[in-house]
């Protein structure tokens, strides 16, 4: 008797482990255009048999043709039927497959031994799941079409295909659901659904929805040349400044990812000269600077193109600019466009600048604007600034070279310190070589006084000594002035505090906090 308990035991414990979970289905009586999110598949002769089902379609898109089930038929009924028909038997239904039930009444489709699949384990749509022409569908988005197409855009168009139509049946009122996308593109969804007698999509498709999609070719989008005015300052006809992103129409043109090019461009004229123009920062100097994209130290020239992706589901984009000189996330979706049509161009600028929006400037506004009205169709739009990372870069210039000291003075030589003229400095060093002068032994002089402001005596103080010698710069904490005469100077050192670096045997570093001199 014992071994036949612990068999029973064994089966009825691993019985509802088995059967898999299940999403229940609601059908009401007639025509229902239901789905499977679930992971795993519906074995119809199992869950579609009951009293209130008289017949299951699927549509097989790799053949197009139906496949039919009825359980009012013996298999080999069935078998005969569905050949006379030139239908396929259907005996299972796929994860993220819709199909059509004709229930007599209504009913629930459940599995009392399969509980509902966890939260989070419904399947979702993507491109490859979608062939051209006809897909009768199901999925676990919970997006409205809408959300759905914006979701799939991006990978469909890299596919060369589109979403035309997306169609779900509704079955209380017997009335079908529509959506297209360039319809909704170019406002005309409304009108063609109340046409037709059509309904709209006003909530998600739910899980057990099936939905027909039509898949076409992708349409190619070619998108008109474009400029934005980021900065403006205007003086006169002969000193002015502007900052604007532009685009050729080759660089709007989406490409398969969705993402577009853009260029930054600053230009400027001043009196007495030419316009002349550059990429980043505030002064055309700047055009020589570079910083490190994570694989090298690049610049930015004039008309780099720079990079911005495809809106995110949360209407958010990212970009690059000048080959990662900064990158951010611009929130679009929190853009408060404002139709100006035929309003004083005064006007706005005076509310622009109440706004607090600095990136505008004209001098003189009132006379240099007077009494022009903007153009039908425009447009101002306020955004807030995205949130941006810029990377590390250097100025080339002159004043961030690091220069080599004599060997002597690095060595902290009393004779090579106290030398008339000092011993020349040079720019031209190797790493290796700052790293064996700059050891961190000081110019040792004597005590030093000056005669500073309103005749008062100033002392070095018995520690007088010089590093800049032997350590490199990182940087000076304080804003207390220094001075080019010391008849100006009220202390000998100021509050300041210089830090500096050292290195030594082993890779090791050194860091210091030393005093400024009036001097700096």
């Amino acid at each position: 008797m014992r071994p036949f308990f612990q068999n029973a035991i064994l089966v009825g414990a691993l019985a509802p482990a088995l059967a898999g979970a299940f999403t229940p289905i609601s059908l009401s009586a007639g025509w229902n255009l239901v789905g499977n999110s679930d992971p795993v598949a519906i074995d119809v002769a199992t869950k579609l048999s009951g009293a209130q089902i008289t017949t299951v379609w699927k549509w097989n898109k790799s053949a197009s043709r139906w496949a039919f089930y009825t359980p009012a038929m013996s298999a080999a009924e069935l078998a005969t039927y569905a050949a006379s028909k030139q239908y396929d038997v259907l005996s299972t239904i796929d994860s993220k497959e819709g199909f059509w039930v004709n229930a007599t009444a209504a009913v629930v489709i459940s599995d009392p031994l399969a509980p509902p699949p966890a939260v989070g384990t419904g399947v979702t749509l993507t491109a490859s799941d979608l062939a051209p022409n006809w897909n009768l569908m199901a999925s676990a988005d919970k997006k409205t079409p809408s959300e759905l197409n914006a979701g799939l855009v991006s990978s469909l168009t890299a596919a060369s295909k589109s979403i035309s139509t997306l169609w779900a049946w509704d079955a209380a009122s017997s009335s079908w659901r529509f959506y297209a996308p360039s319809l909704e593109s170019n406002g005309q969804l409304a009108s063609y659904i109340a046409s037709k007698n059509y309904l709209p999509f006003i909530s998600v498709l739910a899980a057990t929805d099936g939905f027909w999609v039509n898949i076409g070719a992708a349409t190619p989008v070619v998108n008109p040349p474009s400029a934005v005015l980021r900065r403006l300052r205007f003086t006169n006809a002969n000193d002015w400044f502007f900052r604007i992103n532009s685009s050729t129409s080759a660089e709007a043109t989406p490409a398969s990812d969705g993402s577009t090019l853009w260029r930054q461009t600053r230009t400027a004229r001043v009196p007495g000269g030419a316009s002349y123009s550059w990429a980043t920062g505030s002064r055309p100097l700047y055009g020589a600077d570079v910083h490190w994209n994570g694989a090298g130290w690049v610049n930015c020239p004039v008309n780099f193109q720079n990079i911005i992706s495809a809106l995110d589901a949360n209407g958010n984009a990212s970009y690059s600019m000048c080959n990662g000189w900064e990158t951010g996330v611009i929130p679009y979706s929190m853009d408060n466009l404002v139709d100006i049509s035929a309003r004083a161009m005064i006007d706005v600028y005076n509310e622009i600048q109440s706004a607090g929006y600095t990136d505008l400037i004209i001098d003189s506004a009132t006379s240099v604007l007077g009494a022009v009205s903007f153009p039908s169709g425009s447009t101002v739009s306020y955004r807030n600034l995205s949130t941006y990372v810029p990377t590390v870069g250097y100025s080339p210039g002159a004043s961030n070279w690091v220069y080599l000291s004599d060997a002597q003075v690095g060595a902290g030589d009393s004779t090579a310190c106290n030398a008339n003229p000092f011993p020349a400095e040079s720019p031209n060093a190797t790493l290796e070589q700052l790293i064996a002068v700059n050891q961190g032994k000081p110019c040792v002089y004597g005590v030093n006084t000056v005669t500073g402001a309103n005749g008062v005596t100033l002392s070095s103080g018995a520690r007088n000594e010089g590093w800049s010698g032997t350590t490199l710069s990182m940087g000076t904490i304080g804003s207390a002035p220094t001075y080019a005469d010391f008849s100006n100077a009220t202390s000998y050192y100021t509050t300041n505090q210089k830090l500096r670096v050292a290195f030594g045997a082993g890779n090791v570093a050194k860091y210091y906090s030393c005093q400024q001199r009036w001097t700096g």
